[in-house]
């Protein structure tokens, strides 16, 4: 590629989609073919970026890669998230950025090594771009070069001794405050190393989440906790079986009591059972800092549930509590509904898989009426039945705080779910905007029963009911409601997985042609074929409000498609258009190139699982040349083969529209893959393409990957 000194000589849409990369002063790995195009905007970029963020990329230990990054003069966030690089080089990085105010190394896959190349101090920088014939990725996305200056450079030679070495330079820094650290499988000697935290100032906030491997790793925690208590703001121990360490956990409970800086604590699937659960529970009363406990996926039952909800009563300070995987029992479940009814700090509860039944604890009903903070409850995948759907629903009567309520995969049947309504009906000062009943085994009844929602409720937004054994009496009940208040507050339903059947559609667009309230809409699997297609099609060109639409696996077929394609053609707001499963064949290409010519607003259209084939792929291709909206466009499973997947690539050199498309499991073999690979080099907005599943060679993929790469979007 040409170099061009003066950025102003660009081509405008090349300039466009140079500027795109940088938002907000930030880049990613995109930035190297950034520094491709232009020498001019690579210095300008240099000199205002203020946050570099890289993911899962190996960061070469060379003197160019050093040289790149030293050239961003202003740098204050340094992001390598699950990258590798050597613990040397990220040292001499920390040494040369004297303006950090945060690191993140999640995840990182930290070298240990020795280290003899040769680092640039700022005072010498020389920085020469490669021409872009030079310049390479490796095939895990890193940049590489066989070009260096050919000026006089100092030397710097950095002996790298270990995650210590980077930890002194962390005692050390000037300015920076927050750092995110994140091990898998942390070793017995790396473990230890981390004690050099106890030495890093006060004023620094710290993220740690580490698999503990070793035995001792939970000790050097506390050392760590107690000879600095002020550093570790976060801590994330999922996973470290530390719940059979006994005496490591009391001695880790005792350090909590009195650590004044950690705010978050993450003890999932850590074995904990009653006993350990105890122990902590001693803790968590005398704690007055942490905000956030994760305790899911362990295995307290009863008394550590009981121990753990009576500390909490205590603690003023937890706002987030997950206690999801679980087991109450009776017991616990009713001191948890006491911790529900007399804490004052939870705002997000989570409950859900712990066998709740509320049978025997109808202290929720109290709890719920008379709590004032808690925001969120998740009751997912409890045995509650329509006894303990009434406790809720007398509790939600007089509720004014919750605004979200979970209660999927529970056995509510009609009778729980006409509760629920009825309070949410009732309840003047409720706030809750989401409900959650799906998989509740609710039938015609129970749905209908939300009509008085929809026309008295003024706060819920978001009704979720698929999964449930609903037919079209009870579509048929909720559309009316729509009709009557087209005003109401709910703009999105989910009735997928239900059977509601042609008539069931046709109630639901004499909603959508009053322009009721409604803006996202989801019919997967109802049954509704092409007769439904047909109503709803009448309804979708009046319609002046909705903006996505569900469709999938409603076997409309070809004609289903071309009622629904044709209404199309006359709205403006839908963006969002799902036909998975539709029984498209090619005969039904025709209204599809049709709606992609002329529609201007959709910008995502899955067409998955559909029978459209190697002759519909090419019709759609030349369709898609000049469509300018669709972002994402999904095609999996449509037995396209290699002339399907050839004249789809025909598209790369011409659309630069499309971001993500997926041709997962299409046939598609090599023949089919090489005109991708070509013509993935002539485009300049595709960073997402899925091709799993087909007949096609790695190094024939490693291109494409290494490609794709480059184009991933910048952060927003």
């Amino acid at each position: 590629m040409a170099m061009i000194d003066n950025i102003n000589q660009l081509p405008y849409i090349i300039l466009v989609r140079i500027l795109s990369f940088c938002n907000n002063n930030v880049f990613s790995s995109n930035f190297f073919q950034i520094s491709m195009v232009c020498t001019l905007w690579k210095k300008k970029a240099a000199q205002t970026v203020k946050t570099i963020e890289l993911n899962d990329i190996e960061i070469h230990n060379t003197p160019w890669v050093d040289r790149f990054f030293q050239s961003f003069s202003q740098l204050s966030v340094l992001r390598l998230k699950q990258c590798s690089l050597a613990l040397s080089q990220l040292s001499a990085l920390l040494d040369y950025f004297q303006h950090l105010s945060e690191v993140d190394i999640s995840f990182c896959r930290l070298h240990c090594v020795v280290d003899n190349h040769n680092i640039v101090p700022s005072s010498t920088t020389t920085t020469t771009t490669p021409s872009s014939s030079t310049l390479q990725s490796t095939n895990n996305g890193s940049i590489i070069t066989t070009t260096t200056s050919s000026s006089s450079i100092s030397t710097t030679t950095i002996q790298d001794t270990g995650l210590s070495s980077f930890l002194e330079k962390l005692e050390k820094h000037p300015t920076l405050e927050n750092i995110m650290f994140s091990f898998n499988h942390l070793d017995t000697k790396l473990t230890q190393d981390l004690l050099g935290l106890v030495r890093i100032p006060d004023h620094y906030k710290i993220s740690l989440t580490i698999n503990l491997m070793c035995t001792n790793g939970i000790n050097v925690i506390c050392e760590i906790m107690k000879s600095n208590q002020s550093i570790i703001k976060a801590l994330n121990l999922n996973r470290s079986k530390i719940g059979r360490e006994m005496s490591s956990l009391s001695v880790f409970s005792d350090v909590l009591k009195f650590n004044h800086s950690l705010t978050s604590l993450d003890l999932s699937s850590n074995q904990i059972t009653d006993t350990s659960a105890k122990i902590l529970a001693d803790s968590l009363a005398s704690n007055d800092t942490l905000l956030i406990l994760n305790l899911a996926t362990n295995e307290i039952k009863k008394d550590g549930s009981v121990a753990l909800a009576t500390a909490l009563l205590t603690n003023r300070s937890i706002t987030t509590l997950n206690f999801s995987y679980n087991n109450l029992g009776e017991e616990g479940t009713r001191a948890f509904s006491e911790l529900i009814e007399r804490n004052t700090s939870l705002t997000d509860l989570n409950l859900s898989a712990n066998k709740i039944t509320f049978f025997k604890a109808p202290q929720i009903t109290n709890a719920l009426r008379n709590n004032k903070t808690l925001k969120s409850l998740n009751l997912l995948r409890n045995m509650i039945d329509h006894v303990g759907a009434e406790y809720i629903a007398d509790g939600l009567l007089f509720n004014e705080a919750l605004t979200s309520i979970n209660l999927s995969s529970n056995k509510f049947g009609n009778n729980g779910a006409i509760l629920i309504a009825n309070a949410l009906s009732y309840n003047r000062n409720t706030r809750i905007t989401e409900v959650n009943l799906s998989s509740n085994c609710i039938e015609d009844d129970g749905a209908a029963s939300f009509s008085s929602v929809i026309l008295y409720n003024n706060t819920v937004s978001s009704l979720d009911l698929s999964v449930n054994w609903i037919n079209s009496n009870g579509v048929v009940a909720l559309a009316g409601a729509f009709v009557k208040n087209p005003l109401s507050s709910i703009t999105s339903i989910d009735l997928s997985c239900n059977t509601i059947s042609p008539l069931g559609a046709r109630s639901i667009s004499a909603a959508l042609a009053a322009n009721c309230s409604l803006r996202h809409i989801n019919f997967f699997s109802n049954n509704i074929e092409t007769e439904g297609a047909l109503e709803l099609s009448k309804a979708i060109t009046q319609n002046q409000t909705l903006t996505s639409l569900e469709l999938s696996t409603n076997l409309i077929g070809n004609e289903g498609t071309k009622y629904i394609c044709e209404s199309l053609l006359q709205n403006t707001t839908i963006v969002s258009l799902s036909l998975s499963q539709s029984l498209i064949a090619y005969e039904g290409i025709k209204y599809l190139v049709e709606l992609i010519n002329t529609n201007q607003t959709i910008t995502f259209l899955d067409l998955s699982y559909n029978f459209i084939g190697p002759k519909g792929a090419e019709e759609l291709s030349l369709a898609l040349v000049n469509n300018s909206t669709i972002t994402s466009l999904d095609l999996s499973s449509n037995s396209i083969g290699d002339d399907g997947a050839a004249a789809i690539s025909n598209i790369f050199p011409k659309n630069n529209t499309l971001q993500r498309l997926s041709l997962y499991n299409n046939k598609i073999g090599p023949k089919g893959a090489k005109p991708i690979v070509e013509n993935l080099l002539k485009n300049h907005s595709l960073y997402s393409i899925n091709l799993l599943a087909n007949r096609i060679d790695a190094y024939i993929l490693k291109p494409i990957v290494k490609r794709l790469e480059h184009l991933l979007p910048a952060p927003s």
